[in-house]
């Protein structure tokens, strides 16, 4: 392969600056990034290390959580094959590596990606990989490869091992792995040197390997929700969902709506499980076997539990809905433009097994969508209307169409709420029940943390 370019073309700055607004102000509705200080200045050979959950938007959540706007990412191999695909992926910053799947005789083609990565990480790049090798189905962290640490202590010896390089490691986190308007963050660790690793590297390369990588794992982990109980994750995270507000309301300086806190809170509910499981298993079935129980009860009635928590009254209801109705003309304005980039992903994802890559294809969408689309109402309102209403209505089409979600999100949340009311007063003896196990569940919490 060709050396690695540290300037980025014209078409990949104009391309950058779009796709950061769109995902920035657009697609999230919050991101936030922690630590930021713990980067290296530019020119200081970094590899970025991760957990792995998203697909493409982690890869996003990297880029332009750092100071390189054109950082380079190890990528599979299996996506270069047409060559002018392979042309527009080198071109964006992606470097191919094989993996085993690929055939033996591919895995010779990594030592000339491994040479030219280090040349340029040894001229001051930053690299970004994942060291799990693939993102995760769910929040727990897996297996960390070590071919990072590999070309981190490679790329010294180009130096003689007197270049200092660095492993940086980062966290990635979601509100909702595939929600729109949802919030994320990007947590930095401290910048790890291998320096002091050199000599042991030179004596037994695959300890000094496994040492650092134990270490860079251990980073990422300890600032992540890391659900150890992976046999039983559906219960875990029911259990933490059910349970989260209860325990901020009791730390009484807990804001659940800031991620950064949340997160706190679901790592402490999600330790205390795991403490308990391993002091006494029988206790934390029982747990289990409540948490399944409400989780069943809420889906067949169609409700979350935030509107098992918080039913609505008949005239909060009534309430609501004529808010809707004199909302709906503007609600309409901002959807109508939207409605197509909504639909367009459901009917891609009916043919890809990977439900996490929804977010991925989503965000594609809205990425080559939104200008398509935006364009095509410019043109219709300033044929139909005049020139200036097609003008300001493009101005205000971003706005309008966060009104529009937040109207679509908000009365499903107050349509469930009703629903939540109906069972409340229709069905007794089902409310008791939930109620009765959703109590108990705040008594298993006071026990665990």
């Amino acid at each position: 392969m060709a050396n690695i370019s540290h300037k980025a073309s014209k078409p990949y700055k104009l391309l950058y600056h779009w796709v950061r607004y769109l995902f920035e102000n657009l697609y999230h509705r919050r991101v936030y990034r922690l630590h930021t200080e713990n980067i290296p200045q530019e020119g200081v050979p970094t590899i970025l290390v991760s957990n792995h959950q998203n697909s493409l938007l982690d890869a996003f959540q990297m880029l332009f959580g750092t100071r390189n706007s054109f950082l380079h990412f190890i990528s599979r191999a299996d996506v270069f094959r047409n060559k002018h695909i392979a042309k527009l992926l080198y071109g964006l910053g992606l470097i191919p590596i094989y993996r085993v799947r690929d055939g033996v005789g591919k895995i010779r083609d990594n030592l000339q990606m491994f040479d030219t990565v280090e040349h340029y990480l040894h001229e001051g790049g930053m690299l970004a990989i994942y060291p799990e090798a693939t993102h995760m189905d769910g929040n727990y962290l897996g297996r960390f490869y070590l071919s990072y640490t590999r070309i981190a202590f490679e790329t010294a010896a180009l130096s003689n091992f007197e270049q200092e390089v660095f492993i940086l490691p980062a966290m990635l986190y979601y509100e909702d792995f595939t929600a729109l308007r949802a919030d994320s963050l990007i947590d930095y660790a401290e910048a790890f040197s291998i320096k002091p690793y050199y000599e042991l590297y030179q004596q037994d390369a695959r300890v000094a390997e496994e040492q650092v990588n134990e270490i860079i794992r251990h980073r990422v982990q300890e600032k992540m929700l890391d659900v150890r109980d992976r046999e039983h994750y559906a219960q875990v995270t029911g259990f933490i969902a059910y349970t989260e507000n209860a325990y901020a309301d009791r730390q009484k300086d807990i804001d659940m709506k800031q991620l950064p806190q949340a997160l706190k809170v679901r790592k402490a509910i999600e330790a205390g499980l795991y403490a308990q499981k391993e002091q006494a298993p029988e206790k934390v079935e029982e747990i289990y076997a409540r948490t399944e129980s409400f989780g069943k009860l809420l889906k067949k009635y169609h409700i979350s539990h935030e509107a098992f928590t918080d039913p609505a009254k008949p005239s909060e209801s009534i309430a609501s809905l004529l808010f809707y109705i004199v909302l709906l003309p503007l609600y309409l304005l901002g959807m109508l433009p939207h409605i197509l980039l909504y639909k367009i992903t459901p009917i891609v994802m009916r043919k890809i097994e990977d439900k996490l890559m929804e977010a991925s294809i989503a965000i594609g969408v809205w990425i080559v969508g939104i200008p398509l689309f935006y364009l095509i109402y410019f043109l219709l309102t300033g044929l139909l209307v005049n020139w200036f209403s097609a003008l300001v209505l493009l101005l205000l089409l971003p706005q309008l169409g966060k009104f529009a979600w937040w109207s679509h999100k908000n009365f499903q949340q107050d349509f469930q709420r009703f629903r939540a009311q109906l069972v409340r007063t229709r069905r007794p003896k089902t409310w008791s029940k939930m109620t009765a196990l959703h109590e108990q569940m705040l008594q298993d919490l006071d026990t665990l943390c």
